[in-house]
């Protein structure tokens, strides 16, 4: 078999990261797909379980794991969170973090009784 079989062989049985299911429901399809273009761009200046601020281009997204709030404040986050949606800086946060902290915040974003909530910075 050729390296490059092996390759594609072992695509083959890669898992789809779960990340992109969950926050299927939380923005739509094309927004979702930006949002893994600028994956490559996002800065971490602190990425713990307590709190995350990140910079996405000229953005920034903050989480707050102790109040259970993810803060941003472009004008497509305005106008999606009002229909409880995220905006493609967050899901490229969301993205770029480690998938199991990710997973967390996503569900809990989720959930209707759920202890997370998106709060707009103006």
């Amino acid at each position: 078999m050729s390296e490059k079989s092996d390759i594609n062989a072992a695509n083959d049985t890669v898992d789809p990261d779960p990340r992109l299911e969950l926050l299927g429901r939380t923005t739509e399809t094309g927004r979702l797909g930006r949002a893994g273009k600028l994956v490559s761009e996002v800065v971490f200046q602190v990425a713990d379980r307590e709190l995350v601020i990140a910079g996405v281009g000229k953005y920034n997204v903050v989480i707050d794991g102790k109040a259970g709030r993810v803060l941003h404040g472009c004008r497509d986050a305005q106008s999606q969170a009002r229909e409880g949606r995220l905006c493609k800086h967050v899901a490229a946060v969301l993205l770029a973090l480690d998938e199991d902290h990710a997973m967390e915040i996503i569900e809990g974003l989720l959930a209707e009784q759920g202890d997370w909530y998106l709060d707009i910075i103006q």
